[in-house]
């Protein structure tokens, strides 16, 4: 056995150093694999999360499809055969009610022209529900500078427009002519 010496406190201390029963070779292998187990243990984890936020996002992604397989089935079409009106068809094509429908009152790039329901007096434009298989037409005249279009008179473009509704779980949707419905945020 090999012994060291050292001065402490001005005096010396010797003791004797004990030989280490595992092999250099062993330590020195040790030495390696202890790093190298730490950055695989880092790279698994790593992998670990990639996984989960995948799975998470593919999980978002079918719950978001799933809920929108009823509010896919409603469709509005908008239907500009009279020149002076647009007729808004609301149509329900799911096997359940829709509620709270609001037809949003349609706008027309041109600023000189605006709308008027065809019977404003009854708010045809709010409905409570509409049945599985159900449709609903609002109509709205063209105005333009604050009167009725006669029949000679046409207007260029379409009008912009939308409904909103709650699917039969309660979620809102917006949906626009000849577009997919969008969730809106509650």
């Amino acid at each position: 056995m090999a012994s060291a010496c050292d001065i402490v406190d001005e005096k010396i201390v010797c003791w004797e150093a004990a030989g280490s029963p595992v092999p250099e070779w062993l330590q020195i292998a040790s030495a390696i694999a202890v790093p190298l187990g730490a950055t695989f243990t880092t790279l698994g984890v790593l992998a670990a999360l990639y996984v989960v936020i995948r799975d998470n996002r593919r999980f978002s992604t079918e719950e978001e499809r799933r809920r929108a397989d009823q509010a896919r089935l409603v469709r509005l079409r908008a239907n500009y055969s009279d020149p002076r009106a647009v007729t808004l068809l609301l149509t329900n094509l799911s096997s359940k009610p829709i509620f709270d429908v609001v037809f949003v009152e349609p706008t027309h790039p041109d600023a000189s022209v605006t709308t008027r329901m065809s019977y404003p007096q009854h708010h045809p434009d709010i409905v409570d529900s509409i049945g599985a298989g159900g449709k609903y037409t609002v109509n709205y005249f063209l105005i333009r500078d604050g009167n009725n279009l006669g029949l000679g008179d046409t207007v260029e473009g379409k009008l912009a427009t939308s409904v909103m509704f709650l699917d039969a779980q309660g979620v809102p949707w917006s949906l626009s002519p000849g577009e997919q419905p969008t969730i809106l945020d509650t």
